[in-house]
């Protein structure tokens, strides 16, 4: 009680090992909050009750469909809700996310080719249960193909949508010859 050499050393012993010991757990943090330079980014939106993804570099949207990503390439995610809470969950990936209304959260994986499912992995309503995960791995060449062909499906729509807006115009022009 009174012995203040001992009171010292029962102090000082702990903080030594506390430091000690945060040492390596700062740098192992650090190793699972920053990701690797990524590959491919992926916006993924939480709804109730469906995904949707964005590939911004390659300005291709999507929902309710799989998200198709490259094999063995780190892929990093960016996810919100518009809603309520939602969480990107996949298992196999060991990536379990919450996407939140108004925040950005972030998570990252690699995989090797294949096909892999996951669920929202947050209560959010009725529908939850319903709100499946399909991801597919691919070789880059067939994630090429897969990229060409989304990104002429989303330029068909608006190339479709400017001729016939310009339909109207010419059938103007003969009418009033």
């Amino acid at each position: 009680h009174d012995n203040v050499k001992l009171e010292i050393v029962w102090t000082v012993i702990p903080a030594l090992v506390l430091v000690a010991i945060s040492i390596p757990a700062f740098s192992t943090l650090k190793k699972i909050e920053v990701p690797p330079k990524s590959d491919l980014v992926v916006e993924v939106i939480g709804h109730q009750f469906f995904w949707e993804y964005r590939l911004p570099r390659y300005d291709v949207g999507f929902a309710n469909e799989p998200l198709v990503v490259p094999a063995d390439k780190i892929v990093t995610l960016n996810l919100t809700s518009v809603d309520v809470i939602h969480a990107w969950w996949v298992p196999s990936f060991g990536v379990k996310q919450d996407a939140n209304p108004g925040r950005i959260t972030h998570a990252w994986f690699k995989a090797p080719a294949g096909k892999y499912k996951g669920q929202c992995a947050e209560l959010c309503g009725p529908l939850h249960g319903e709100m499946y995960i399909d991801v597919i791995v691919v070789s880059d060449d067939e994630f090429g193909q897969w990229l060409e062909k989304k990104m002429n499906a989303a330029a068909a729509p608006a190339d479709s949508l400017h001729s016939e807006m310009l339909e109207p115009e010419a059938e103007m022009e003969a009418a009033h010859g």
